[in-house]
């Protein structure tokens, strides 16, 4: 999109396309869009998929429920320096995820025995957190 926009000459520059951006507009062609939420979620979503993944490689098993996820993002927010949200103020960030359909949470809990699922392979979001600092 910004090389079309640089052809179109709509950024009011007169330099031609570099090969900056050409890559990347690559790099946002082949890049999934779930990946491009991960990257673009803020820091406690990162922070509480970061606490997802880690919950499902402890357990070795995708699917877990919120108490678990809840008590791996307090440790990860402990280890990182950052302040811990409450569990309502979690619950509202899981939510958030949720609509966004980064993850399947069961609605018919809202505790701490909601089961959670990501929506996205743990690959992809392990990729997408890996140049973060959560």
């Amino acid at each position: 999109e910004s090389a079309q926009r640089k052809l179109d000459g709509e950024d009011g520059d007169e330099c031609p396309i570099g090969m900056a951006d050409i890559d990347s507009a690559i790099a946002g062609m082949f890049q999934p869009p779930k990946i491009r939420a991960v990257r673009n979620a803020s820091h406690y979503e990162k922070v509480f998929l970061r606490a997802i993944t880690a919950e499902f490689q402890r357990t070795g098993v995708e699917e877990t429920t919120f108490g678990d996820v809840f008590s791996a993002f307090s440790l990860i927010s402990g280890l990182h320096g950052v302040k811990c949200l409450s569990m309502s103020a979690a619950q509202s960030v899981c939510a958030r995820l949720a609509s966004c359909r980064l993850l399947l949470v069961d609605q018919n809990t809202h505790d701490l025995q909601q089961r959670i699922c990501l929506n996205a392979s743990q690959e992809d979001v392990t990729f997408a957190l890996r140049d973060t600092d959560v």
